[in-house]
């Protein structure tokens, strides 16, 4: 037997080599000790005291009942019935609701023809009134041709297109929101 030195091995070590078995659970090792003094005694059935693991390796049927899969059952059912329950009583509000908002929203889709402004590479957006944009941007290139000096003659540097797009009239921009888009990106040229 070694000797007893607490500052390198501990008690586990020294149960070891006095060649008991160990264990994981100090009560269990306490009640084999005790049968190993008297053989004579009534023994205990240890099987009762084995962990699940130990029962496993052991080739041991792991019986029992578990309630943590029944518990989590029950818990699933009870929030279906809930939210079922809740659905149930809230449904009048809520199609009331979604009833408002749809006809808030316009659910009628007026289908109309627009034209996307396109300046250079850039989506200005889509207006109805094609005319009232051109207009404007001669009108604007005409009032900055005015104010410049003698002799200067401005252009503006980007190509202005308009593709025709069948669009929802909700979805079309107001003639003022594209032409201060035009306004803020166009960019002037010398002619």
């Amino acid at each position: 037997m070694k000797a007893n030195n607490t500052d390198k091995e501990t008690r586990f070590d020294t149960l070891t080599d006095l060649g008991l078995r160990p264990v994981s659970q100090v009560f269990n090792q306490i009640r084999y000790w005790s049968a190993l003094d008297d053989p004579d005694e009534e023994k205990w059935d240890y099987l009762s005291h084995y962990t699940r693991t130990e029962r496993r390796e052991m080739g041991l049927g792991v019986g029992g009942f578990n309630a943590r899969p029944l518990i989590v059952c029950a818990l699933i059912l009870l929030l279906l019935i809930g939210v079922g329950t809740g659905g149930y009583l809230a449904w009048p509000y809520l199609s009331q609701q979604f009833s408002a908002l749809g006809a808030a929203s316009g659910a009628q889709m007026e289908v109309v023809t627009g034209y996307m402004v396109r300046l250079g590479s850039r989506d200005l957006g889509v207006v109805e009134d094609r005319a009232g944009m051109e207009n404007f941007v001669s009108s604007w290139l005409a009032q900055k041709n005015a104010a410049a000096q003698e002799g200067i003659v401005y252009r503006i540097a980007q190509d202005i297109t308009y593709e025709e797009v069948r669009i929802d009239a909700a979805y079309c921009a107001t003639l003022e929101e594209v032409e201060n888009a035009f306004v803020k990106h166009a960019t002037l040229d010398l002619a």
